[in-house]
């Protein structure tokens, strides 16, 4: 109620001011530029910007590549998700007396309450794992903190289109897949599991370190981890179909890298010179800097780091991988060469 009444009382999809878009601005553009490009002006390599067929005020980013083609520099996770939206918006545009252009009010509403869509999903599904190992209170009043007292707020309201929110669910409903591929490793599951942890990735690269809660979920001893190694060894060909469905999400990433580069593997935020400086990282600066530190925006996430340590009374197995999975976001997080991640509110990269 809070989520929604929110959007209503700044219905961002109305400011459309040209350049400045309510919702379809920054790195939106280019999350969202592969939704229109290809099903409205049928051209995912942009080359009808050359045409004169729109006016691109600030519809569509993209960098310059090496064969001098233009690329959209962010990955495709996003519009995937995105998609049944745009569909919908795409299909009522009319009945609204909107133009079919992808840019108008109704896809930009339809975007911003997709995303609340996607997080009420995502409560839901960690509702269900919070249930598993603590009582009915503590269970609301963690998704209450969550939901109200951190900057999930910000970005499933004001800037609900951007990665974060999305980020959030689908990672949430990873690990409830992960906690029930332990219990029954079935096809299904597998398969799911890999889909999921290939498009968690596709949203955003980085996301790949999940990986270490997923493997080292319920060790907590060197026995252990080594019984983990023969679990998967003595599940070969589940592990190969999870790594097949893994790659399936990211098959048109692939094409289009290699329709505009003639590469099927391609570094597009190079054009700008973007990378991480893993020998200098700014790990005090990405946690408690004025300048988006996490942990001092979000200084009730303090508390939640805190309770790792105790954690590991109430669920066997977990401090490992959640200290691991940390250590390595806030290390990875801290090289890259904007610690900051530009605008937003507070550190919205954790």
């Amino acid at each position: 109620l809070v989520y929604t009444g929110t959007n209503f009382k700044h219905h961002n999809w109305t400011r459309d001011d040209g350049p400045e878009r309510g919702v379809i601005k920054w790195d939106i553009i280019s999350f969202y530029g592969y939704l229109p490009a290809t099903f409205i002006y049928g051209d995912p390599s942009l080359d009808f910007l050359d045409e004169g067929k729109i006016n691109n005020d600030n519809k569509f980013w993209w960098s310059p590549t090496e064969n001098g083609r233009k690329i959209i520099y962010m990955s495709s996770g996003l519009s995937m998700l995105y998609a049944p939206f745009f569909f919908m918006a795409h299909l009522l545009a009319p009945v609204f007396g909107e133009a079919r252009d992808g840019f108008g009010s109704i896809y930009q509403f339809f975007l911003v309450f997709g995303a609340l869509v996607y997080v009420a999903l995502g409560f839901i599904f960690l509702k269900k794992i919070l249930l598993r190992y603590f009582t009915p209170l503590v269970t609301a009043i963690t998704l209450l903190l969550l939901g109200l007292g951190t900057n999930l707020y910000y970005y499933s309201t004001h800037e609900a289109v951007m990665s974060h929110s999305y980020n959030v669910v689908v990672i949430i409903i990873f690990f409830q897949t992960v906690l029930r591929w332990f219990e029954e490793a079935s096809w299904l599951r597998t398969f799911l599991l890999g889909m999921l942890f290939g498009l968690i990735v596709l949203i955003r690269p980085t996301n790949v370190l999940i990986l270490l809660l997923f493997f080292f979920w319920g060790v907590t001893s060197w026995s252990s981890f080594l019984e983990r190694i023969r679990f998967f060894l003595q599940r070969t060909p589940k592990v190969l179909l999870m790594v097949f469905a893994f790659i399936l999400p990211w098959i048109p990433q692939f094409l289009y890298w290699k329709m505009i580069t003639g590469q099927f593997l391609y570094y597009s935020y190079g054009a700008h010179g973007d990378r991480f400086f893993f020998n200098n990282p700014h790990i005090f600066e990405s946690l408690f800097s004025y300048r988006k530190g996490a942990l001092f925006y979000t200084p009730m996430m303090i508390f939640s780091m805190a309770g790792i340590f105790p954690l590991r009374k109430f669920i066997k197995g977990s401090a490992l991988p959640i200290t691991l999975y940390i250590v390595a976001m806030v290390y990875v997080m801290s090289c890259w060469w904007t610690c900051w991640f530009g605008g937003g509110f507070g550190g919205r990269i954790y």
